[in-house]
């Protein structure tokens, strides 16, 4: 198991927080060939979390590795080619904000041990999502958010 304990540690300090406000920087052309209601969700770009204790995380692809890197901080600035939103008040995240976060799975490929592809938060209540890196048409060599995660069969690693 290649689990870096850094990440795990990280990931750790999240359990029974709350997701209040969710920010993203989306790629311009994804704004106009997607449909309105997937933008926020399927656009390429890192996304931003603010919690109920005022710490904030964001989640990037790391393109060379084809992994979700989750790091301390604000998201970068990917410059002029990028839009930044607030996207935590939309449909999808309604039911998702102000819940704690009960559970964390770091999300891996069955082949490759070093391909931590995606983190899938599950939340007080029943819902969850995922932050994925996706390598699949259309949505090639980017993030994206997804409801619970149904994609190919992978090892999950528990956080907590």
């Amino acid at each position: 198991m290649h689990q870096q304990p850094s990440k795990v540690q990280f990931l750790r300090r999240l359990k029974n927080l709350s997701i209040d406000r969710v920010f993203r920087r989306m790629f311009l052309p994804d704004l106009q060939c997607l449909p309105a209601d997937e933008r926020d969700q399927q656009s390429d770009g890192p996304i931003e979390f603010h919690l109920s204790n005022g710490f904030v995380f964001h989640a990037q692809p790391e393109t060379e590795t084809m992994n979700v890197v989750v790091a301390p901080g604000p998201m970068p600035s990917m410059g002029e080619s990028y839009s930044f939103a607030e996207v935590g008040l939309n449909d999808f995240w309604s039911t998702r904000t102000k819940r704690p976060i009960v559970q964390v799975d770091v999300l891996q490929s069955l082949y490759n041990e070093r391909n931590e592809f995606g983190v899938e938060f599950f939340l007080d209540g029943g819902e969850s999502f995922a932050v994925e890196y996706s390598s699949e048409d259309p949505a090639f060599d980017q993030l994206r958010i997804t409801g619970p995660y149904s994609g190919p069969p992978c090892s999950r690693i528990s956080v907590f």
